[in-house]
């Protein structure tokens, strides 16, 4: 046993003091039981299997040390230190070849066990295979702020224990080649600094924590804001992060890393903050975070805090669990990802509050956008907030979606999305009892938006269960076989909708709504293909709370048979407008079926009388035009009235006794009066009521001066005013059918 060592500012070749065991005494208390400051080792310098101890002050003191070859602890190297200066100090040591600490055991129970600021190592630092250290306050139980490691540095199965700060202070490290703190690397701190803290490093090659267990009970688990890794990050393989404070359990605040990062299988808890906050991290590769990962955070930023960063390729939640009590469950505004966004195949979300339990504001998705499957739950606000996100590819909500919603927000919000290719929520579940279930005011898709085979909305309140207001479809937009339900409003808001292809509201598709605003609203949609609509959809809409189509265009005529389609118009709209009937005209007229047309504007006529504010007089003269005229669309009926004026002429004229006669004058020129014939009582009845006609006949057949011919006289008046007004009516209407024609 060795009573201290002190070799300070010696310039020896080599030093090996292996196996020794060195208990200080009160000689060398201050300096450390092995004192090295500033000595010139030329060779290497070996403390292999040594025991080291002082109860007041460091093991080992070797700042300034400059050691030509590698410098080795390790083999069961023991260092017990005391106080602020640490177990091992290696102050801006200068080691050429490897520094390793391999399996030594350092012990400090009044501050760090390892003090190496700004040590340069030119090979590599290995503090791995059963490395201990047990250190003691704010400055950490391992500090390497401002090293310089040529090589790799490995922490392997270390195990760093600090209670009352971090384990590990590595700041602004610089390592050229990999940082590997895994296979069962623990590390269990206290306090707010974190316990693995590596602000501003930059590592050359990979940074692995695989399989590593990071606890802090008062701050982050993990600290790594500003970092840069030249190659992967691993946080997989059971990396387990346990923090605590709004600092989050894991921070890679601007983190670069050149390669991919993982963090699949992954268990991050934070019970009063963010589980993993990434904001403005740049990953060269692709950002894992699936099989099996879990976060459970807290608070308003988010279980997972994904802010404006920028990922070259996939970012996938492939299964992920996300949990936030008190705010989102995932909070990715403005993220940019070079690549596919998967939230999908069990993807479980779950937060609350009105910022969303997943938020995708403004963010940039270069291909696709999938949630197929996934359940996202938020009991105070949406589910999914997406407004404005921009998805180069198909956005994907099918196949068992589920999305469970409160509030005016809308359960999946996707106010000003731009989708290149199509939006699908086929077969999806949402949920709203206090908003829209659906909220996507002009959302554009550049294919289709297919909402079918067994889509359920379920809203609440004047804005509708589905809103579309102002979206740009630019093919077909499909609710084949959707079930729309409002208790208080609209079951579907598609005001100004426009779609360039067909829109499909068949085979079981169903809209339950309630109150003035109608069930289904398509106030000056424009479809530019078909509509595709059953007639027992339109039955629904007949026996329910009326649609209201004003505005809506289409091409061709509705599949609905065209005589359910007008009665669907009178009776199954929330109230009167003229634009669907002349709509339905326009369509029959362009497929050159007249009668249909005119069928159409009769009936939107009848429906103008029967439900519009028109006057009783307005009223009573459609009444006159319709039962004359057809509106002006069936001119023939004011011939039909002309026809029985002129047989009410015959029958009078015929019937009356002495009405009418020939008189003529006798040889003895009195006057001699006999009754007209048959063909003459016709000319007289012809005479009296067409217009413009005149057959000669009154030359001879006259009205008698008796009672009789007086009658007929006074009849003949109103014949004759009547057969005018007819036969007015009848150039009119015939004029203004030769015009439309």
């Amino acid at each position: 046993m060795l009573d201290g060592v002190n070799g300070e500012r010696c310039q020896i070749p080599d030093l090996d003091l292996s196996r020794s065991v060195v208990d200080v005494t009160d000689q060398y208390a201050g300096d450390g039981a092995v004192c090295l400051l500033g000595a010139q080792i030329t060779g290497q310098l070996s403390m292999n299997g040594a025991i080291l101890t002082n109860e007041t002050g460091p093991a080992l003191a070797a700042d300034g040390v400059s050691v030509g070859g590698g410098m080795f602890l390790d083999d069961g190297f023991t260092a017990t230190g005391h106080g602020d200066d640490g177990a091992v100090r290696l102050l801006g040591a200068q080691i050429t070849g490897p520094l390793s600490l391999r399996g030594a055991i350092l012990t400090n129970e009044t501050g760090p066990v390892l003090t190496a600021d700004r040590v340069s190592v030119g090979g590599g630092m290995f503090l791995d295979d059963g490395f201990t250290a047990t250190g003691h306050g704010d400055d950490g139980a391992v500090r390497l702020l401002g090293a310089h490691i040529t090589g790799q540095l490995s922490m392997n199965g270390a195990i760093l224990t600090n209670e009352t700060g971090p384990v590990l202070t590595a700041d602004r490290v610089n390592v050229g080649g990999g940082m590997f703190l895994d296979d069962g690397f623990t590390a269990t701190a206290h306090g707010d600094n974190g316990a693995v803290c590596l602000l501003g490093a930059q590592i050359t090659g990979p940074l692995s924590l695989r399989g590593a267990i990071l606890t802090s009970e008062t701050g982050p688990a993990l600290v790594a804001d500003g970092v840069s890794v030249g190659g992967q990050m691993f946080l997989d393989d059971g990396f387990t992060a346990t923090g605590h404070g709004d600092d989050g359990a894991v921070r890679l605040l601007g983190a670069q890393i050149t390669g991919p990062l993982s963090l699949r299988g992954a268990i991050l808890t934070n019970e009063t903050g963010p589980a993993l906050a990434a904001d403005g991290v740049s990953v060269g590769g692709g950002m894992v975070l699936d099989h099996g990962f879990t976060a459970t955070g807290h608070g308003d930023r988010g279980a997972v805090c994904l802010l404006g960063a920028q990922i070259t390729t996939q970012l996938s939640l492939r299964g992920a669990i996300l949990t936030n009590e008190t705010g989102p469950a995932l909070a990715a505004d403005g993220v940019s990802v070079g690549g596919g966004m998967v939230l999908d195949h069990g993807f479980t979300a779950t937060g609350h509050g009105d910022d969303g339990a997943v938020r995708l504001l403004g963010a940039q998705i270069t291909t696709q956008l999938s949630l197929r499957g996934a359940i996202l739950t938020n009991e105070a606000g949406p589910a999914l907030a997406a407004d404005g996100v921009s998805v180069g590819g198909g956005m994907v909500l099918d196949h068992g979606f589920t999305a469970t919603g409160h509030g005016d927000d809308g359960a999946v919000r996707l106010l000003g999305a731009q989708i290149t290719t199509q939006l699908s929520l086929r077969g999806a579940i949402l949920t709203n009892e206090a908003g829209p279930a659906l909220a996507a005011d002009g959302v554009s898709v550049g294919g289709g938006m297919v909402l079918d085979h067994g889509f359920t909305a379920t809203g609440h309140g004047d804005d509708g269960a589905v809103r579309l207001l102002g979206a740009q479809i630019t093919t077909q937009l499909s609710l084949r076989g959707a079930i729309l339900t409002n208790e208080t409003g609209p079951a579907l808001a598609a005001d100004g909708v426009s779609v360039g292809g067909d829109m499909v509201l068949d085979d079981g598709f169903t809209a339950t709504g309630h109150g003035d605003r109608g069930a289904v609203r398509f106030v000056g949609a424009q479809i530019t293909g078909g509509l595709w609509v059953a007639d027992e959809t339109v039955g629904r809409a007949i026996g329910g709370t009326g649609w209201v189509v004003d505005g809506l265009t289409y091409d061709g005529y509705p599949t609905a048979r065209f005589t359910r389609w007008l009665d669907f118009l009178r009776d199954g709209t929330a109230s009167y407008a003229a634009q669907p009937y002349q709509q339905l005209a326009a369509v029959a007229r362009a497929a050159g079926h007249d009668a249909d047309a005119r069928s159409a504007l009769i009936a939107q006529r009848d429906d103008q009388v029967q439900r519009s504010t028109l006057t009783g007089r307005a009223k009573a003269w459609a009444r006159f035009t319709k039962l004359t005229l057809g509106y002006g669309y069936q001119p023939w009926r004011a011939l039909i009235g002309v026809a029985g004026i002129l047989l009410i002429a015959v029958l009078v004229t015929s019937f009356v006794p002495g009405a009418l006669a020939v008189v003529t004058t006798s040889t003895t020129h009195e006057l001699i009066s006999t009754p007209c014939t048959s063909i003459q009582t016709f000319q007289i009845a012809v005479d009296t009521t067409i217009p413009l006609v005149s057959t000669g006949a009154g030359s001879a057949c006259r009205l008698t001066s008796t009672v009789g011919g007086q009658a007929v006289g006074w009849i003949g008046v109103f014949l004759t005013v009547a057969g005018w007004a007819l036969t007015a009516l009848f150039a009119a209407g015939f004029t203004r059918a030769i015009r439309q024609a």
